[in-house]
């Protein structure tokens, strides 16, 4: 049993751990063993009354605290800024599919999506020195919004759908679906068609 005393503590602290997404399934790993050892007294209660099992019930309950503090602090939006690629890929589908996206309407989704996009334009045209222009982009195209779709025309192929408002008719090779459900997606979409902002001329 692993117990959770100062030194454990101040042993599983971020300064340990180099990559975030690494930290992140750590603390993953260690709630799953905390509600695993949970589970198993549950189901022998005689053990879970002795000495010992008392002290690993009561050292795996820190344990379990302690996870889900630094779980949730990690998924707090404010530290966007220091999320993985692969978690903003995760929060941005997880927010979509949990109801984020009311409407195809321009902008008509939620904060967290809109924050989620904009972290992604950066991570993607930062680089190239064209994030600025990549944000004027997408906040006029959509609002930031993967959902939004143009509805002016009543054929499908017809209607820019997706952050940056591609047309259906003339970029057959995107997966649509996916693009209105994962932030991710759209964003590499954009920035394809773009050449991370270097061609900018469907959008001039």
């Amino acid at each position: 049993m692993l117990a959770l005393t100062g030194q454990a503590q101040a042993h599983y602290t971020p300064k340990h751990f180099k990559n975030y997404d690494a930290r992140y399934k750590e603390y993953e790993l260690r709630k799953d063993h905390a509600l695993d050892v949970a589970r198993f007294f549950r189901n022998h209660p005689k053990q879970a009354r002795t000495k010992a099992g008392r002290f690993a019930i009561r050292e795996h309950k820190q344990l379990l605290k302690w996870s889900n503090r630094v779980l949730h602090k990690m998924d707090d939006i404010s530290n966007i800024h220091k999320w993985s690629y692969a978690q903003l890929t995760e929060q941005g589908k997880e927010a979509i599919a949990n109801g984020g996206t009311y409407s195809v309407r321009y902008g008509d989704c939620s904060n967290t999506i809109k924050t989620i996009v904009k972290e992604l334009l950066n991570r993607k045209f930062g680089p190239h020195g064209t994030y600025y222009w990549a944000y004027s982009i997408v906040n006029r195209e959509s609002g930031f919004c993967p959902g939004a779709v143009n509805t002016t025309y009543s054929d499908p192929n017809q209607q820019a759908q997706c952050v940056a408002q591609m047309i259906p008719a003339y970029h057959t090779w995107v997966d649509y679906d996916r693009c209105k459900s994962d932030p991710a997606y759209s964003v590499q979409v954009f920035a394809n068609l773009s050449n991370y902002g270097t061609s900018t001329g469907p959008w001039s």
